[in-house]
């Protein structure tokens, strides 16, 4: 009985230990160096942001350390995101990505984490996805598209395998039925060159990286997958607007076509650890240097708190269900 006793107090001494140097490490948090992961290369969208907000968000975390961000794309972004899935969640380790290829990428390769049991902390951005074709190309709209591919398939470019274009077409073609084959280069403005020489006929990508091509008249774009028209493309059709596009299939595609760039924390993270960097975002993202930087890129920040964040991570899982994996 004594043994038992005595047994009994030393797990509770542990217990509470445990307890106070959790707070603890909540209380002096941040004590050192944070590093933000980026699955996806320099250059891209998702560093562009990683590293503007590794360079704002120190000022207002209530202390001041160092953000560095580490670009680990092998396997397609799996590199990063099994970093940050199996790092210790105390704050030190973050990740910067989006959905919903991300989640789709994990069903079609059988990825070692699920997203779904990361910590989302918050959400920074919405963009919509486009259809790009040769600006020369006889095809005007997505309707157009359609209808050659019911001659033969028509071809899609993108930016590497299991990428976020790879993806977006892979959903596309899957959920609209288009019979469809893939050229897969390592940049997107290799896929843009491959249009002028005949390589490939198509490309979805998010509709801020498109503009650049646009304004160029080296693409143009044949729809946008949103539920309303956008105010950089207002003469650009939604998906709801498309002939022989039913409402089953606009709905799926709004809810999927769609970039939301977001920060995540290792899966168990401490909810009071969590607000504290989301709170120190929404501060940093609505500063002047952040958002006027948001302006000249041309990617609007939407913050969105963790916990509603979530909500856009089920339902984007629930329909990214859609793509078969005979489309690897």
């Amino acid at each position: 009985m004594k043994k038992r006793i005595i047994f009994t107090l030393i797990i509770l001494l542990i217990a509470q230990f445990t307890l106070f140097a959790a707070e603890q490490a909540i209380e002096d948090y941040p004590n050192k160096n944070i590093e933000i992961v980026c699955p996806s290369g320099a250059g891209t969208g998702f560093d562009a942001l990683s590293r503007k907000l590794a360079a704002v968000l120190p000022d207002y975390l209530p202390k001041k350390v160092n953000i560095y961000v580490s670009n680990l794309k092998a396997g397609g972004g799996a590199e990063g995101w099994t970093k940050a899935y199996n790092a210790v969640p105390d704050g030190y380790t973050l990740l910067l990505y989006g959905i919903p290829d991300s989640l789709i990428a994990q069903k079609l390769y059988d990825r070692p984490y699920d997203i779904r049991e990361m910590t989302p902390i918050a959400g920074l951005t919405y963009e919509p996805t486009t259809t790009l074709a040769f600006a020369e190309s006889e095809v005007n709209t997505l309707t157009e598209l359609m209808n050659k591919a019911d001659e033969k398939p028509v071809v899609y470019g993108t930016s590497g395998a299991g990428g976020s274009t790879h993806i977006e077409a892979l959903v596309t073609t899957t959920i609209l039925e288009i019979p469809a084959r893939f050229v897969h280069f390592s940049k997107v403005p290799e896929v843009v060159t491959s249009f002028e020489r005949e390589e490939t006929e198509f490309l979805n990508i998010s509709l801020p990286s498109a503009l650049m091509w646009i304004r160029e008249e080296k693409a143009k774009p044949l729809v946008i997958y949103a539920k309303e028209r956008q105010k950089e493309a207002p003469n650009v059709p939604t998906i709801y607007e498309v002939e022989g596009v039913s409402q089953e299939q606009a709905d799926k595609l709004a809810s999927i076509q769609q970039y939301r760039r977001a920060l995540w924390g290792p899966p168990g993270m401490d909810s009071e650890l969590r607000n504290i960097i989301t709170s120190a975002i929404e501060k940093a993202v609505a500063s002047p240097e952040f958002q006027q930087w948001s302006e000249e890129v041309g990617r609007p920040i939407t913050f969105v708190p963790g916990p509603e964040f979530k909500k856009y991570l089920d339902i984007m899982f629930d329909n990214q269900l859609v793509v078969s994996k005979s489309y690897k």
